[in-house]
């Protein structure tokens, strides 16, 4: 019925009121396909509301609580398909235009915010965790981001999974998100070991790093010590290169980990 309505809604998609009508019926659509776990189904209607040569639905035209779903259901398309910077632009939008009292959604578009600005090396406020109901999900991750524990991050990831997994954040927090805290993880060893003079200025000992895993119970062979690095220094959260015979990771002296805030 609401895609028979939405075929004859179409045809006079050019008045004002059909518009306000049809981008309804749309993110009508897209909470069934969602909810339906045929997400796919939503590029149809995108397509035709919202075509990449057209002009995107404004606040103009629109209430402001449909722009919200509109900006929360294509953000989300953009997730899964990892445009992470155009889903993040959308669901700040969202989030922007989305009035205080609708505290549900707005906690609904920070379940995914939260990930894509962890993403950045952007934590969120405490505070705001604790105003959303989500300071149980979310604070030990980003304590355990913020340090750098490894231990911590698994163990909360896996407390988590079943929630990550129906939200859909899972695997970016497993692929994305967690070699961040490898990053923290390796700067924190680091400075600690200049700290105590245990290693020299620009250099950073594999058996080192293999033994701070194993105090935190996250046995790690060198050989996926040295992976780990390499992942790193491939995506500019690491400056420097890796000694496979010495065992070491040389860094540059003058700026080793640097800033992954934009």
């Amino acid at each position: 019925m609401l895609m028979k309505a939405f075929s004859v809604l179409v045809v006079t998609k050019e008045e004002e009121q059909t518009q306000r009508v049809l981008l309804f019926v749309a993110c009508a659509l897209f909470k069934i396909y969602f909810k339906l776990d045929t997400k796919t189904l939503c590029y149809n209607v995108l397509n035709v509301i919202d075509p990449p040569s057209g002009t995107s639905p404004g606040t103009e035209t629109h209430p402001p609580s449909t722009l919200a779903t509109f900006w929360f259901f294509k953000a989300r398309l953009c997730f899964s398909r990892e445009d992470f910077d155009e889903a993040e632009a959308l669901f700040e939008k969202a989030f922007a235009i989305c009035i205080n009292t609708a505290a549900r959604n707005k906690r609904e578009i920070l379940v995914y915010l939260i990930v894509l600005r962890l993403m950045h090396g952007k934590v969120p406020q405490e505070r705001l965790l604790h105003r959303y109901c989500l300071a149980e999900k979310y604070l030990p991750l980003v304590a355990s981001f913020k340090e750098g524990n490894i231990a911590l991050f698994n163990k909360t990831l896996a407390q988590e999974r079943e929630w990550h997994i129906e939200k859909e954040t899972y695997l970016a927090l497993v692929v994305h998100v967690k070699n961040i805290v490898y990053r923290n993880f390796f700067k924190t060893v680091y400075s600690l070991c200049l700290e105590s003079g245990v290693c020299e200025e620009g250099r950073l000992d594999i058996p080192l790093l293999e033994k701070a895993l194993l105090w935190m119970k996250q046995e790690t062979e060198a050989e996926d010590i040295e992976c780990i690095a390499a992942n790193l220094i491939y995506q500019e959260y690491m400056n420097g290169y890796i000694s496979h015979e010495k065992k070491i990771i040389v860094l540059s002296k003058k700026n080793p980990f640097p800033s992954i805030s934009h």
